[in-house]
């Protein structure tokens, strides 16, 4: 986290002293490396459900919303279930 190091240098420059901003660079690179890792896990699976939902509706040039998306895995994962229930 990067704290402002002395209040009068804060208030005359109106930000941070270099020593102050570099100490809180590590954490900063840091978060950026696990939001990027989320990103991309997230960017994955979506991309995976859409191309299921694509083959099961046809519906290739138009994605749907994240909501429907949701509903639509749901329902997959439950008629699934019906079925191996019967089995």
């Amino acid at each position: 986290m990067i704290i402002p190091c002395h209040i009068a240098y804060y208030k005359k420059y109106g930000g941070f002293c270099l020593d102050c901003f570099n100490a809180g660079v590590p954490e900063l690179m840091y978060q950026l490396a696990e939001l990027q890792t989320s990103m991309n896990l997230r960017w994955k699976a979506d991309r995976q459900a859409i191309k299921l939902w694509e083959k099961a509706t046809g519906k290739k040039l138009m994605w749907p919303d994240h909501a429907d998306l949701c509903m639509w895995l749901m329902e997959q994962l439950a008629k699934n279930r019906r079925k191996i229930a019967k089995s």
